[in-house]
């Protein structure tokens, strides 16, 4: 059995806007700097939070699990609602990841869990969305939009738990937890960059 050819797809010619391409993407490498960074402190400050609320270690570890399935849980049910995608989904999931770290820290309440939980439904679509816009600022090269953006996470996954720390070494765990709404509130400055139209 042979398959059909593939459809017709126009030759791209070299982008002479490659700079202008780089500057669209920028906007969608700020979110991913800010929200794997955030992402990665939640994983590395879940049990220093919990014991920073005089609670041991397993709440910590079940707090971080409670944060995965509200990610889980979030994209399942974007994905299933069908929903066009839209910069400002970003900025809504944003500001409530913003708000329940804030909450979470500031209230300094004995449930982790529901904190990471709710953290983790609020910020679900941050990285889907993230790397959509991304393919549609360099249409012609999706796959490389979309590495460069994905490797600014990286670079946020590896720096933001380290300027934590030096929070949760001043203030406390649960301190270093709650400035992570400010990493929050970066995606959504950055997310103000208008998605096109699908």
């Amino acid at each position: 059995m042979q398959f059909p050819a593939p459809p017709h797809r126009a030759r791209v010619a070299p982008s002479s806007n490659a700079a202008r391409r780089l500057r669209g993407l920028a906007p969608w490498a700020a979110v991913a700097f800010a929200y794997v960074g955030l992402e990665t402190a939640l994983s590395v400050f879940a049990v220093p939070y919990a014991r920073g609320l005089g609670l041991d270690a397993g709440r910590g570890m079940t707090s971080l699990s409670a944060f995965w399935v509200g990610l889980f849980v979030a994209r399942v049910a974007f994905a299933a609602l069908r929903r066009p995608a839209r910069s400002a989904q970003l900025r809504g999931a944003g500001l409530a990841g913003a708000l329940v770290l804030a909450a979470g820290a500031g209230s300094r309440a004995p449930a982790p869990e529901a904190v990471f939980l709710a953290t983790g439904l609020a910020l679900g679509v941050v990285f889907p969305l993230l790397v959509l816009f991304a393919g549609d600022a360099w249409p012609e090269r999706r796959a490389s939009a979309a590495g460069l953006v994905v490797g600014a996470g990286s670079l946020g996954g590896l720096v933001v738990p380290w300027l934590a720390g030096g929070i949760g070494d001043r203030l406390g765990p649960v301190a270093a937890v709650g400035s992570l709404a400010a990493l929050a509130l970066v995606v959504v400055a950055a997310a103000r960059a208008p998605s096109p139209p699908r």
